[in-house]
């Protein structure tokens, strides 16, 4: 037994030795289990090692491949976000009302969540209440609204973002309502998210 500590808060887990196979990938893990859990169960950064991946949204598709393989072309004319890897998770800087602001790149998150302590000051708009949902439960959460989010050249005015006061974890989420609509590859080996134009 141990804790995993997540947007919920901290939450009490069991270790299980298991066989995980997506598609033809097939990896023995430890998996991590709780004994309340409303929402999907969740694959993490670790079940997928030094495989390159990339999510088209719009195809519903995530395509893998090993690094070096004749799949592994990405045109010239990319987005290159750097990451850090930050215990199995992408830390990218994401500049908000031109401010640099480290957030976890998180393709399981809907929005866009932040700590208590980076909201405020120009540029920052109450609108409203909230909640948040995840990995331990849920919150409070106030609604916002910021002038400008940019991740690399990837920039987005007026848009609605959570705070949580409360927030349990270092960093905050990038999540699905920022990059949804974009195909995107993750690679590892040369730490960079690549976002096709």
């Amino acid at each position: 037994a141990g804790y995993g500590v997540a947007v919920g808060g901290a939450v009490q887990t069991y270790a299980i030795p298991a066989t995980v196979q997506l598609g033809k990938i097939k990896r023995h893990h430890t998996v991590y289990v709780q004994d309340k859990f409303d929402e999907y169960p969740l694959l993490g950064q670790n079940f997928f090692g030094a495989l390159r991946y990339d999510i088209d949204n719009a195809a519903g598709r995530i395509n893998f491949t090993k690094p070096g393989s004749r799949a592994d072309y990405v045109p010239n004319d990319t987005i290159d976000v750097p990451f850090q890897d930050a215990g199995g998770n992408l830390l990218v800087t994401v500049r908000v009302n031109n401010m640099s602001v480290p957030m976890y790149f998180d393709t399981g998150a809907h929005g866009m969540l932040f700590p208590g302590n980076v909201a405020g000051g120009p540029g920052w708009t109450k609108i409203g209440y909230g909640g948040v949902k995840g990995v331990g439960g849920g919150g409070m959460c106030y609604i916002y609204q910021v002038d400008t989010v940019e991740l690399g050249s990837i920039r987005k005015t007026n848009m609605e973002v959570s705070v949580m006061p409360n927030y349990p974890v270092n960093y905050g989420l990038v999540g699905q309502d920022f990059f949804g609509n974009r195909k995107f590859v993750i690679d590892r080996e040369k730490h960079l998210i690549r976002f096709f134009r």
